[in-house]
C-alpha cells in the first residue's frame, strides 16, 4: 500500500472515531423538559430575533423536540433494584412521565427505550412492593416462629430471615453500607425480641 493511500486510510479512520464517539456523547446528554424548551426559544426570540428566524419561510428552527443539555451532576437520579426494574420492564405509557414523553418523543414512540427518570404512578409502585416486601419479611417469620413454638426453630428461622435480608437489601435494593448495616441489624434486633418471647425453655 503507498504511504499516501496509508495515511488517507488512517485520517479517515480517525475521522470516524471521532464522529462515533461525538455521537456517543450527544446520546449521553440529557434531554429539557418541554417547559424548558418553551423558555428557551422566549428567550432566544426576545435576544437573538436573527438567530432565532429561518432564512426559509416555511421552516422553524425550533420544530424539533430533541433538545439536550449536560446532565446536572447535582441532580443525577439513582435508582434501587426495585426502580430499576420497573423502568425497564414496566410498559412506557405507565413508566414515563408526561415531559419526557414530550421532550423525548421519538424514543417513546419507538417503545424500546428506558426513561431517565420514573413516573409518580411506577414511584408509586415501586413503594408499595417495597413496604409489602418489608411486612412479609416480618410477618412470615413471626408466623412461623409463633405456631409450634421451638427455640431451635426460632434460631434456625431468624439465621434464614436475617441472611435474605442482608441478601435483598445489598443486591437489589444496592443499599450503601451504613444504611445496608442499620437496616439488616434492627430486623435481627426485631427477630431476636420475638424468638425471647416465644421460645420455651428445653
Amino acid at each position: 500500500m503507498p504511504f499516501e493511500t496509508y495515511r488517507c486510510v488512517t485520517v479517515l479512520n480517525a475521522l470516524a472515531a471521532e464522529a462515533a464517539r461525538d455521537l456517543q456523547t450527544i446520546r449521553s446528554l440529557d434531554f429539557l423538559t418541554s417547559s424548558e424548551q418553551e423558555r428557551l426559544l422566549m428567550r432566544t426570540v426576545r435576544y437573538f430575533p436573527n438567530t432565532a428566524t429561518s432564512i426559509l419561510p416555511d421552516v422553524d428552527p425550533f420544530e424539533t423536540e430533541n433538545y439536550r443539555r449536560l446532565k446536572p451532576a447535582d441532580q443525577k437520579v439513582v435508582f434501587d433494584g426495585v426502580r430499576e426494574f420497573l423502568r425497564r420492564c414496566l410498559p412506557s405509557w405507565i413508566s414515563w412521565t408526561e415531559d419526557e414523553k414530550i421532550s423525548r418523543k421519538d424514543f417513546y414512540d419507538k417503545g424500546d427505550h428506558a426513561p431517565e427518570r420514573l413516573s409518580n404512578a411506577a414511584d408509586r409502585l415501586a413503594r408499595f412492593i417495597l413496604a409489602m416486601g418489608g411486612a412479609l419479611f416480618i410477618l412470615v417469620p413471626m408466623y412461623i416462629m409463633a405456631l409450634r413454638q421451638n427455640a431451635v426453630k426460632n434460631l434456625i428461622t431468624t439465621t434464614v430471615a436475617v441472611v435474605l435480608f442482608a441478601l435483598v437489601c445489598s443486591i437489589p435494593l444496592k443499599l450503601a453500607n451504613d444504611q445496608m448495616l442499620s437496616a439488616t441489624v434492627g430486623y435481627a434486633a426485631v427477630l431476636m425480641v420475638f424468638v425471647g418471647l416465644t421460645s420455651t425453655p428445653s
